[in-house]
């Protein structure tokens, strides 16, 4: 009990923080993820000259913060950057990040997405693409969330979610789990926007 307390009183903690950044540096979009192992991913961005360039922040505790920025082309973000981390028990450049997002409809069909490459500096390169889709305005929907770490192979991640929309002062909250197509540990997800 007292670990959940705990855990509680953390998530609560990061949430102001997040919410207090998020105002100060005036983000278009914030939110935090939680999974089950207890990680937790913190993100803010916002267009830094309207619909051209993009900047997006975000953060693991006790791990990486990092950013990239770069243009917005129609649907399509792309942004490089970097990470910081304590890959060697000292704060140190870990990764030189490339992303791309985009977001738009194939007929009935909502295809939104991210794609990180992270070439490693100390550290192994990590790859992430994770899909969401949903049919018309169903708030059911499948989300594919695959990693790939160093010389492992992926680890591909495949199920469903359901997006709860706006609740109160998130501007969107998101449920997904999913199974593990390798046959390793299912994932989860919490998606908070604020």
């Amino acid at each position: 009990m007292e670990e959940i307390v705990k855990n509680l009183k953390q998530l609560f903690l990061l949430l102001i923080t997040l919410l207090i950044i998020s105002n100060i540096a005036n983000a278009q979009y914030a939110g935090i993820e939680m999974y089950p192992k207890g990680d937790i991913f913190l993100y803010a961005g916002k267009d830094i000259v309207p619909d051209r360039i993009k900047v997006d922040l975000w953060a693991t505790p006790n791990s990486e913060i990092a950013f990239s920025v770069g243009p917005k082309v129609g649907p399509f973000a792309f942004g490089l950057g970097l990470s910081m981390g304590v890959p060697k028990d000292k704060v140190d450049l870990t990764y030189i990040n490339a992303d791309l997002g985009f977001g738009f409809d194939l007929g009935a069909v909502h295809w939104q997405s991210y794609n990180l490459y992270q070439a490693g500096q100390n550290v192994d390169d990590f790859i992430l693409a994770r899909q969401w889709l949903s049919y018309n305005d169903s708030p059911l929907g499948i989300v594919g969330h695959n990693i790939k770490c160093g010389a492992d192979d992926w680890q591909l991640n495949w199920g469903i979610y359901y997006d709860f929309g706006e609740i109160s002062l998130l501007s969107e909250s998101k449920f997904g789990i999913t199974a593990d197509l390798n046959g390793g540990t299912p994932w989860a997800v919490l998606v908070l926007g604020l």
